[in-house]
């Protein structure tokens, strides 16, 4: 989402989960060191943002064979 009420005008990447026990839609805002920001969980309601998405998930096999192929075949990446 993009937040046009705040002064660095970032995106920031978060969670739309639906709260069974308030029975609203909630935003998940994960704490982050740049910009330095705390935790939240927003009322998706009251929100005024620009939004973009959903953002796919990484597939870990794509990620797993890349670093394989920058490392070389049988380079044990743990050691």
């Amino acid at each position: 989402m993009l937040d046009p009420s705040q002064e660095l005008g970032l995106p920031t990447i978060v969670q739309i989960v639906f709260d069974r026990e308030s029975q609203r839609w909630l935003a998940l805002i994960p704490a982050s060191h740049y910009p330095q920001t705390s935790g939240m969980v927003l009322d998706l309601h009251n929100l005024d943002a620009m939004w973009s998405g959903p953002l796919q998930i990484p597939s870990l096999q794509e990620e797993t064979s890349a670093i394989g192929a920058d490392l070389g075949e049988g380079t044990d990446i743990a050691a």
